[in-house]
């Protein structure tokens, strides 16, 4: 059993309150960079066994992740993944950052 002291904390988003833990692993750099899946599996695992739900992933790190979540038959609400996309605004470019809870 986790200590209390140890638990992790969740957060709700928005109005349906979609509960997302509050420490977010960023695997952008690292997976698919560093790291294959059979690495990035173990992590997801440790994460999992943490209580982190919550990843920021993009390009060939939403890739692995999805191949890893796919090998590990865990299900798509079990994840929340952000990413984001950029748009040319006059001479800014702006950002967007989307959430979604599916596994890729």
């Amino acid at each position: 059993m986790k200590n209390p002291e140890q638990t992790m904390q969740y957060k709700n988003l928005g109005v349906r309150g979609l509960k997302v833990s509050q420490l977010n692993y960023g695997a952008w750099v690292t997976f698919g960079n560093q790291l294959d899946v059979k690495e990035v599996k173990s992590i997801l695992q440790c994460c999992h066994h943490d209580g982190v739900n919550f990843f920021y992933a993009n390009g060939r790190a939403n890739e692995i992740m999805g191949q890893a979540t796919k090998e590990l038959g865990s299900k798509r609400s079990d994840m929340v993944v952000s990413t984001k996309i950029f748009w040319a605004r006059s001479t800014r470019v702006c950002p967007l950052i989307f959430l979604y809870s599916v596994c890729l």
